[in-house]
C-alpha cells in the first residue's frame, strides 16, 4: 500500500471522528440520524476501496484510484461544510425548531388506528408473497435487473414503499393509547416478521436492514436511548446478516437448496473471519464503478451537466412500472451499457458520487455540499418535529441517502417519493368520518306535512 493510499486512509479516519464530534455538540446524541449517514460514507468512500483492492472480483481501476479517493476528500470536506452551515443556522434562530429533547409524537395512525395498523399489516405480508413468487425468487437467486417486464422489474420497488408502513407502525405502536396499543404491536411484530422472511427467502439483507435503520432511527432519538448491550446485540445482527447474505452465491433459489447444504455453507463461511470481514466492509461499495467511470467521461461522453438529476426527477412522473417502458437509461444502466454492453443483468451497483463526476466533474464536491445541508436538516426533523409523517418521512431519507451512496439519482427520487406514499394513503384514509344525516324527528300531536 502506497503512502499516498495511507494518508488518505488517515484522512478519512481523522474525518469521521471529527464530524461525530460535531454531531455531538449540536445534536448532543453520539449517533444522532445524521451520524449514521456520515458513518456510511466513511465505509464508502474510504473503506471499501482498500477492501476492493484486495479482492478477487472487483471492477475497481487502480490507475485512476488516486483522483477517486482525491474527490472523495473534498465532497467529505464539502459535508462537513454543508452540515455545519445548517446547524449554525439554526442555532441562531432562523430556522425554528423545538427543544433539543424527546417531544411527545401523535400516532401516524390516529384514533381509529386498529383498523389502519390492520390494513397496513396484511398489504406487508400480501406484498412478501406477492413479489417472491412472482418473481421466481424462491427457485432462482436472479436479481431484479434480470427482467425484460418493466412490470416485473418495478415489483420489489413496489416491496419496498410498502415495507415503509412497518416503521409507521412501530411509531403508532408507541403513542397508541391503551387497549389499542396490544392490536398496534401486534401489527407491527407481524410486519416485521413478514419482512425478515422476505430477506431470509431471497437470501439478501438490504430489505430487513433498511426497515430496521429506520425503526432503530425513530427509537433512539424519540422513544428511548438505546444503551450498549442493545448496540452490541446490533453488531451481532449486522455479522450474521452478511454472512448468510453470502448463501447467494449458491446461485439457487433457497426452495432447491436443503437445510444441511444451507447450515454447511453458512457454518464454512462463519469460520473464514476474512470474508466476514471482506463483506461487511463492502457493504456500501460503488468506488470501484467510479473508477470505471473515469474511463468513460469525459474521454467517451461528455459531463452531463446535472441532466441526470433533472432526467431522474422527471421519471417520477413516468414510473417504469406503470408504461413498462425503459427508454430513459439511468446512470446505473448507463455504466452498463458502458462497461459491460449486453449484459441482461444490471450486474453492478452505482455510485452517488460517480453520479456527481459525471455530471460536473471536478466540481463534483458542491453535490456533496446539499447533501450536508440536507442531512442537517432531516436530522433536526428526526428529532424535533412534532409531525409524524414528517418524522418518518425524514428517517426514510436519511436512510435512503446512507444506501443511496452505491445508488443512482433514480433510486434515490423514487424511495424519497414513493416510499412515504402507502404511509400518507392509509393515515388519510384514517381520518375519513362518513356522517348520516339524523331522520326527521316527530314531535307528539304535530302531524308531518305530505310529502
Amino acid at each position: 500500500m502506497s503512502s499516498d493510499l495511507i494518508a488518505y486512509f488517515i484522512f478519512g479516519g481523522c474525518w469521521v471522528v471529527a464530524i461525530l464530534v460535531l454531531v455531538r455538540i449540536n445534536e448532543r446524541l453520539w449517533l444522532a440520524p445524521s451520524a449514521i449517514f456520515f458513518i456510511g460514507f466513511f465505509f464508502h468512500g474510504f473503506v471499501a476501496p482498500y477492501v476492493e483492492l484486495t479482492g478477487v472480483r472487483t471492477i475497481l481501476d487502480p490507475s485512476n484510484l488516486d483522483y477517486v479517493l482525491r474527490q472523495t476528500c473534498y465532497s467529505a470536506a464539502a459535508l462537513l461544510l454543508g452540515y455545519s452551515l445548517v446547524q449554525v443556522v439554526a442555532q441562531r434562530g432562523k430556522i425554528r425548531l423545538r427543544r433539543d429533547r424527546v417531544t411527545p409524537l401523535a400516532p401516524v395512525f390516529r384514533r381509529t388506528g386498529v383498523a389502519a395498523a390492520i390494513v397496513a399489516m396484511l398489504f406487508v405480508w400480501v406484498t412478501t408473497f406477492g413479489v417472491l413468487i412472482l418473481s421466481g425468487r424462491l427457485e432462482a437467486q436472479r436479481g431484479t435487473g434480470a427482467y425484460d417486464g418493466g412490470t416485473l422489474r418495478q415489483l420489489a420497488a413496489v416491496g419496498f414503499a410498502i415495507y415503509a408502513l412497518v416503521p409507521a407502525l412501530v411509531m403508532s405502536r408507541f403513542q397508541a393509547p391503551d387497549r389499542r396499543s396490544a392490536i398496534v404491536t401486534a401489527c407491527a411484530w407481524l410486519s416485521m416478521i413478514a419482512v425478515a422472511a422476505f430477506s431470509v427467502l431471497q437470501f439478501a439483507r438490504f430489505t430487513i436492514a433498511y426497515v430496521a435503520a429506520v425503526v432503530f432511527m425513530h427509537w433512539h432519538t424519540r422513544v428511548r436511548r438505546v444503551r450498549f448491550r442493545w448496540f452490541a446485540l446490533l453488531g451481532a445482527g449486522v455479522v450474521l446478516l452478511s454472512v448468510f447474505s453470502q448463501a447467494r452465491s449458491l446461485r439457487e433459489g433457497i426452495v432447491n437448496v436443503s437445510p444441511a447444504e444451507l447450515l454447511s455453507f453458512l457454518a464454512n463461511r462463519a469460520a473464514r473471519v476474512t470474508d466476514v470481514a471482506y463483506s461487511l466492509a463492502r457493504s456500501l461499495p460503488g468506488q470501484g464503478v467510479f473508477t470505471q467511470t473515469v474511463n468513460f467521461v469525459p474521454g467517451i461522453d461528455d459531463y452531463f451537466h446535472g441532466t441526470t438529476y433533472l432526467r431522474s426527477f422527471l421519471a417520477l412522473f413516468m414510473p417504469n412500472a406503470i408504461t413498462g417502458s425503459y427508454d430513459f437509461d439511468t446512470p446505473a444502466y448507463w455504466f452498463r451499457e458502458m462497461y459491460a454492453p449486453g449484459l441482461m443483468t444490471q450486474g453492478y451497483d452505482f455510485s452517488m458520487m460517480a453520479e456527481a463526476y459525471m455530471n460536473f466533474g471536478d466540481w463534483m464536491s458542491g453535490v456533496f455540499l446539499l447533501v450536508g445541508a440536507a442531512v442537517a436538516g432531516l436530522s433536526n426533523a428526526v428529532r424535533k418535529s412534532n409531525s409524524p409523517m414528517l418524522v418518518l418521512w425524514a428517517a426514510l431519507c436519511i436512510i435512503n441517502l446512507t444506501f443511496g451512496l452505491r445508488n443512482d439519482s433514480n433510486s434515490l427520487f423514487v424511495r424519497a417519493t414513493y416510499f412515504i406514499l402507502p404511509a400518507l394513503g392509509l393515515s388519510a384514509l384514517n381520518r375519513v368520518r362518513f356522517r348520516i344525516s339524523p331522520a326527521p324527528v316527530r314531535t307528539a300531536g304535530v302531524q308531518a306535512p305530505d310529502a
